[in-house]
């Protein structure tokens, strides 16, 4: 895995990745060359000030590095690896991550755009980040992606008592758009053939203008359906 990989670093390590994909999986291979072909006329001091698109490259370069490492075990190793991996990291490398490159992403011109004129701005970030910590410290498994945002309309992939991964897109109730969303995310959640899928709305304001208070609100409905949601399912709900 990259460790502290500097922004000057990214473009011959997109490089090398391409050269060892052509061996291994030619999709994969193809889907780095767009990103590099993307990238390559933006200089390392421009990239630093992009930190979205930075932060996005450092992962990317991550899971490739993780997905080839995998790809290349041989048939007993690879089962033990992934049988060690908690259910969402296993969903992810094994059935969306793969997917990603390997299929037609509808959105990814639009939002290399925005990523590289510095338009897109993570949501709710440090929000996510909370609700993650606090999904996890309650036992479950939760995985944040760019690409699953991006384009799956998940913001996060949790699973909690069970094996069983459920991808989450949370947004506010008095969002003007909410309908529009909805459709929105149950087209692009049945397009990358997501099999449990759940769309929550929440009220982002509390009798107590607490934080906290909604996070855990939110746990325990998203906890709560990662363990009882059905095996295919898309489901919208919401919390007032």
């Amino acid at each position: 895995m990259v460790e502290r990989l500097q922004a000057k670093d990214i473009k011959p390590r997109l490089n090398s990745l391409i050269a060892e994909a052509e061996t291994v999986n030619q999709s994969l291979a193809s889907r780095l060359r767009q990103i590099s072909r993307w990238v390559k006329d933006t200089k390392p001091g421009s990239l630093m000030k992009k930190k979205e698109l930075l932060f996005f490259l450092i992962e990317l370069i991550e899971d490739v590095e993780f997905w080839l490492d995998l790809s290349q075990l041989e048939s007993e190793e690879y089962k033990l690896l992934i049988n060690e991996l908690n259910p969402t990291d296993r969903y992810w490398y094994t059935t969306l991550f793969p997917q990603w490159f390997e299929q037609y992403d509808p959105k990814f011109t639009t939002w290399k755009q925005k990523l590289m004129a510095g338009e897109f701005q993570a949501k709710d970030s440090q929000f996510l980040n909370l609700l993650s910590d606090n999904l996890k410290k309650r036992g479950g498994s939760v995985l944040l992606r760019y690409i699953c945002d991006l384009s799956m309309a998940t913001d996060l992939i949790v699973s909690s008592m069970g094996d069983k991964p459920l991808c989450v897109q949370l947004t506010v109730t008095n969002d003007s758009l909410l309908d529009t969303k909805k459709t929105n995310w149950k087209t692009t959640v049945q397009q990358w053939k997501i099999a449990r899928a759940y769309f929550l709305s929440y009220n982002p304001v509390t009798r107590t203008g607490n934080e906290l208070e909604i996070i855990n609100r939110l746990c325990n409905y998203i906890l709560d359906k990662a363990q009882t949601l059905p095996d295919n399912c898309y489901i919208e709900d919401s919390i007032d």
